[in-house]
């Protein structure tokens, strides 16, 4: 149906000829059709912008989905959406200028001009005519975003990163030499290196970069290597097509070569195992391209294994005052006010305390800081401080930590595992001497009768970080408090009681026995060991440095038939027990103890390899038995009273397995019967 407006305007027009031949006044006649034709185009543009506002919504629905899909708003709609939002704003005003010409009738008087409408009549038709046009566009719009070109540099988490400087100025250093190519950085879990490689990523966003792309990836491969995952990674990081039908062969050369036509930098954190970077399509960084490869591992040797053997950086533990920061920064404020209240202040010696058994380890800090984080209390920091010396998994976030710190075990053989294990067995805080654990591991059965093997594995867990050396003495190892309590609490499910070091006065009930393949009760107070029941399983009974201790029960041997390692050093014993049954015993350690001689069945110790004499003052008998051990590698006297004075009932050439004999000797003709027959080196 034609518009009403255009209909009128039509009619008027020979109305307004005829007026204006007839004399009357042209201007009114012209004022008559204007008011008519404002009144038409004012409704075309109301209708033409509803129209464009729905097309314009339609749009900005679109534009929202593929932003929330992280994809970047096409040019094109981006431009038209702010063409769009040019076209509107002047036209309130120019509503406005219409509605008021219309208030004036064609046959009213007025002193608008006719130029006036008249240009006013041509800017609405130019308006409405980018509208329809703006509208005809919107209309056809089929893509509406695209996923953005990635940046150079991803910004990562910015977490607290304390006492990192020095080795991220290490980092730096190795950076940006020109001869290196890898960079290796190693540490236990939860000491940093996450937080370090995240520093330092964000480091070369702010600072910027000559380098074309910097690409983080998290490997963690325990397992099998993800390979696709990484090369998904790269692919996008670089903004390539994926292509699911590819095999990771192909995809592998295919990135290689779009990585080697860049200067690149890739970040691989949490390295567990060595593998190609071939395979996965990483070219080898060389002087040549300059590109950069950082790894970080939890193992040396992976660092080494993959490429990093002249630029390793290892990641140590806290430093005492950063801890301190670190713990305080994970605590309320109201608990934070209990330990800086005015001295005497027994909160903060608890706190201390706390933060002195996590060893400077940032994970433990975050962790046992949030667990204690709302304690105010001195009886309920005291706890805290008891559950990080007896039993730290109840403190709430432990479990889970222990499940992060655990994979460094995982990773382990179970030969290796077992070792481990082992060294749970010595107190906390203290040394283990290396080729004392080695000896202990033999006559268990943990590893073959070499000493090297054993060498090599404690050479494992300190790659491992499981174990850690003594920087004042290479002969020694120690374990940090808390991989020493992850430790334990996997010791207990191969029935290892480990006691070691907790002032016992007496030793553990029957019940803890029966189960128990191998009981640890050195350094503490007990006085006398007296077993009545039956161990079995029993293989290894470590209860040395007892000082007080002094009476062994007469039939504790007897049940303890498949003992292996027996450690009774630094205690105050005078006699050793019937011994008949302990036919497996292979290491027996008497030293510093105040025996007076051997039982006289002591030669049916047949598979007896080492046995520890030294500082035995008081020993005047050994009934020749030491003569009949004929699998005895080490034997030890030093310092022994035996041997002072006499050894005729010592006959080395029936040891023919001996390495090691150990003796002081202060009289000459002692010298010559050891040296008759058996020359000594």
């Amino acid at each position: 149906m034609a518009d009403p407006s255009m209909m009128i305007c039509a009619a008027l027009q020979p109305v307004c000829g005829f007026i204006n031949n007839t004399g009357a006044p042209a201007a009114t006649a012209r004022r008559f059709s204007s008011s008519v034709c404002i009144k038409r185009n004012r409704r075309a543009l109301t209708k033409a912008i509803e129209d464009l506002q729905a097309v314009e919504k339609v749009v900005q629905e679109q534009v929202s989905v593929e932003t929330n899909q992280l994809n970047k708003c096409d040019p094109r709609v981006e431009l038209w959406l702010s063409r769009v939002d040019g076209v509107l704003v002047p036209i309130d005003a120019i509503e406005q200028e219409c509605d008021q010409l219309m208030q004036y009738s064609c046959f009213c008087s007025s002193s608008l001009s006719l130029g006036k409408r008249y240009r006013l009549r041509k800017r609405v038709l130019e308006i409405l005519e980018d509208l329809r046009g703006l509208i005809e566009e919107g209309n056809q719009f089929k893509v509406f975003g695209s996923k953005p070109l990635p940046a150079l540099v991803e910004d990562q988490p910015r977490i607290e990163a304390l006492g990192i400087k020095p080795v991220l100025k290490n980092l730096w250093e190795f950076f940006n030499s020109s001869n290196v190519g890898i960079i290796g950085i190693w540490g236990p879990g939860g000491v940093g290196k996450t937080t370090l490689l995240n520093t330092f990523n964000n480091e070369l966003k702010e600072w910027g970069t000559d380098y074309q792309v910097v690409i983080m990836i998290e490997v963690s491969n325990s397992g099998n290597l993800n390979i696709a995952a990484i090369q998904r990674m790269i692919t996008d990081r670089l903004g390539l097509p994926w292509n699911d039908t590819e095999t990771v062969q192909t995809r592998a050369r295919f990135l290689a070569k779009a990585l080697g036509r860049k200067k690149f930098i890739i970040l691989l954190d949490d390295v567990r195992n060595k593998f190609k970077l071939e395979d996965v399509g990483i070219p080898a960084p060389d002087s040549e391209i300059k590109s950069k490869l950082i790894l970080t591992s939890r193992d040396e040797d992976v660092c080494y294994q993959m490429g990093a053997h002249q630029s390793l950086i290892k990641m140590e533990y806290l430093e005492k005052e950063s801890a301190w920061e670190l713990f305080q920064n994970n605590l309320s404020t109201n608990a934070i006010a209990a330990i800086e209240s005015p001295a005497p202040n027994v909160v903060r010696e608890h706190a201390e305390a706390i933060v002195q058994s996590c060893g400077g380890l940032p994970l433990a800090l975050k962790v046992i800081g949030r667990a204690v984080a709302g304690l105010t209390e001195p009886e309920d920091w005291s706890l805290a401080v008891q559950a990080t010396k007896d039993d730290i998994k109840d403190l709430h976030g432990v479990p889970e930590m222990f499940h992060k710190l655990k994979y460094s075990y995982d990773k382990l053989i179970k030969q290796q595992q077992r070792c481990f294990l082992y060294c749970t067995l010595f107190p906390e805080y203290g040394s283990i001497r290396k080729d004392k654990l080695v000896e202990y591991w033999m006559a268990d059965g943990l590893i073959p009768q070499d000493p090297k093997k054993g060498h090599h594995i404690i050479r494992s867990l300190l790659s491992a970080c499981l174990l850690e050396s003594c920087k004042s003495d290479s002969s020694k190892v120690k374990m940090h408090h808390i991989i020493r309590h992850l430790g334990i609490s996997l010791a207990v499910r191969e029935n290892i009681i480990v006691k070691a070091g907790m002032s016992l006065e007496r030793a553990p009930s029957e019940r803890e026995w029966q189960a128990a393949r191998r009981i640890s009760l050195m350094f503490n107070d007990i006085r006398d060991l007296c077993i009545s029941h039956e161990c079995r399983n029993l293989v290894t009974l470590l209860v040395q440095h007892n000082p007080n201790l002094e009476r062994l029960s007469p039939t504790i041997f007897k049940f303890m038939p498949s003992l292996r390692v027996l450690d009774l050093s630094h205690t105050s014993i005078t006699t050793l027990p019937p011994c008949e049954t302990l036919s497996k015993l292979k290491y027996l350690n008497l030293s510093h103890t105040c025996i007076e001689r051997l039982p006289e069945e002591f030669w049916v110790l047949k598979e007896l390899t080492h046995l520890d004499l030294s500082v035995t003052k008081a020993l005047k008998e050994t009934f020749d038995n030491c003569s009949k051990l004929h699998k005895l590698r080490v034997l030890n006297l030093f310092r022994s009273n035996y041997g002072i004075r006499d050894v005729n009932d010592l006959n080395i050439d029936s040891l023919k397995e001996l390495e090691f004999l150990g003796i002081t000797i202060y009289a000459e003709d002692v010298l010559k019967k050891l040296t008759k027959t058996h020359p000594l080196a």
